[in-house]
């Protein structure tokens, strides 16, 4: 036995109760004149407790507290009081963390910047991670990842690496809540090591990322996949927002890439990488060279752009939305609308470029897209018609539907007074996936296009609309008076006097 003379005064210490996991010790003390709970810590088995301190919250005037004890989760602690008449036990949820949403994301490690500390073994939220890399870190083949909500800042919180695992990075709150911030110096992710599609992000803002390869997110050589998230206000020389090469195929599904600035591209560059970008707004990005939205070059690669949304995008020569060259490329179901460039504002074709545009609509249509020994297939399904997006100056890009379409900001549907012509104008031979009824049968363009927010068609196709009683296409007041009239045509002699 060997005494512990980190935790040992002169006075007495006793009781002991160790958690399941050994890194916190529970014990008793009078060495500051009167019993109290006390508290020890270390982070990991072969280090030494950390200095105890005072379990000042299950203290109480005139009582002695003592033998502490600790639930096997870490979540339950017990212990007794005695204030001169008999010793009761008590117990405390918690140990004086936030209460946590039972509805939370089950996950094998947890971070929260605000409760947590580097030193806890992150296995539960009560336990968490301060920083993001310790539970990526800490994380192996198969095993998920929490974060709570709040903004992560400094090492840590940026340049974050999974280090070729196949590992589940989760937000619990979503990306709106959830915020990656670089504050100007480094990126938010960095996949070099072989990461394949295991290897998932889900649910974060990544902003103030500045690094010449890619401020938000640099791929090499990687195929992670990036689920709904943001990567806004970010800065590089190969690409501001996303920069992928060295033959790798990430998947981007249900992001928004937006106001990033960059020299040799703006939003996103996929040079030597195949890619797919799908469910994804690509918009008010900037570069001084060609391909401000997308950039695709170099490599002989097929990268992969359906249902998308590029629009707003500024270069400071050609093919603001999209640029192809030397590598083919396919566009479906997307909206390239109203971006800026000296020639080829919306697409460029190059050198060496080869793209394929099917069920699209381009602002100017085959003759706006610019083609420099370049090859533009323009299928089947291509328009140039004004979307009508709900309000993009203000970063909206929803379709307006006089049938009903998705108002983020309050959770809510609306009806509009004009229907775009997006709706129900994608590939006919695509499944709907999400789409609300009605939706015609027939995917919309754009972003939202197969999803749960995709604008409401005019036609049902042959589908019942939920609420329409009397069938004229409309849920409205009318059907709900003709309900309560057959309601009372059909049980109203029953009803007895009230």
């Amino acid at each position: 036995a060997v005494n512990l003379t980190g935790i040992n005064t002169t006075a007495s210490e006793y009781h002991p109760s160790l958690s399941s996991d050994g890194l916190t010790l529970y014990f008793v003390s009078n060495r500051n004149g009167t019993t109290q709970l006390f508290k020890a810590t270390r982070p990991a088995l072969n280090f030494p407790f950390s200095t105890p301190e005072v379990l000042t919250e299950f203290e109480s005037p005139g009582a002695a507290s003592d033998y502490p004890f600790i639930s096997s989760d870490g979540g339950t602690f017990y212990y007794t009081q005695d204030f001169g008449d008999g010793r009761d036990i008590y117990v405390s949820y918690n140990l004086g963390e936030p209460n946590i949403d039972p509805n939370t994301t089950a996950g094998d490690y947890y971070v929260d910047a605000a409760t947590g500390n580097d030193f806890n073994n992150g296995t539960s939220p009560f336990t968490p991670f301060a920083t993001i890399q310790r539970g990526l870190n800490a994380a192996q083949n198969g095993q998920v990842v929490i974060v709570a909500a709040g903004t992560y800042v400094g090492t840590g919180n940026k340049n974050l690496t999974f280090a070729g695992r196949s590992v589940i990075l989760r937000s619990d709150a979503g990306p709106q809540t959830t915020i990656i911030d670089c504050q100007g110096n480094g990126q938010g992710f960095i996949f070099q090591s072989g990461e394949g599609q295991g290897t998932v992000v889900n649910g974060f803002t990544i902003t103030n990322g500045n690094h010449q390869n890619g401020g938000g997110i640099y791929c090499q050589g990687a195929s992670p996949r990036i689920v709904n998230c943001i990567i806004a206000n970010n800065q590089g020389s190969q690409s501001g927002g996303i920069y992928c090469t060295n033959f790798g195929n990430p998947t981007f599904t249900n992001c928004h890439i937006v106001s990033n600035t960059g020299s040799l591209g703006g939003g996103v560059r996929l040079a030597q990488s195949e890619g797919v970008l799908m469910n994804c707004v690509i918009a008010g990005n900037t570069s001084q060279n060609p391909g401000a939205g997308i950039k695709c070059d170099f490599g002989n690669t097929s990268p992969v752009i359906t249902n998308c949304t590029i629009t707003a995008n500024s270069s400071g020569s050609y093919g603001g939305g999209l640029l192809v060259t030397f590598t083919s490329a396919s566009l479906h179901n997307s909206i390239v609308w109203n971006n800026v460039g000296t020639t080829g504002a919306q697409i460029a074709v190059d050198t060496g470029g080869s793209l394929t545009a099917t069920y699209c609509d381009v602002q100017g249509g085959q003759a706006g897209v610019y083609t420099n020994n370049g090859t533009l297939n323009w299928g089947s399904g291509n328009r140039d018609e004004d979307p009508l997006f709900v309000d993009a100056g203000n970063g909206d890009f929803h379709l307006k539907s006089n049938r009903g379409r998705y108002w983020p900001a309050q959770d809510v549907w609306v009806l509009d007074a004009l229907t775009s012509p997006g709706i129900d104008a994608g590939d006919p031979m695509d499944n709907i996936l999400d789409e609300p009824v009605p939706n015609g049968s027939v995917v919309n363009l754009g972003a939202y296009g197969g999803t749960h927010q995709a604008s409401l068609s005019l036609d049902s196709g042959g589908q019942p609309l939920q609420g329409d009683v009397n069938g004229d296409g409309l849920v409205d007041i009318t059907d709900l008076f003709q309900l309560i009239d057959q309601w009372l045509n059909q049980f109203g002699d029953t009803m007895g006097d009230v």
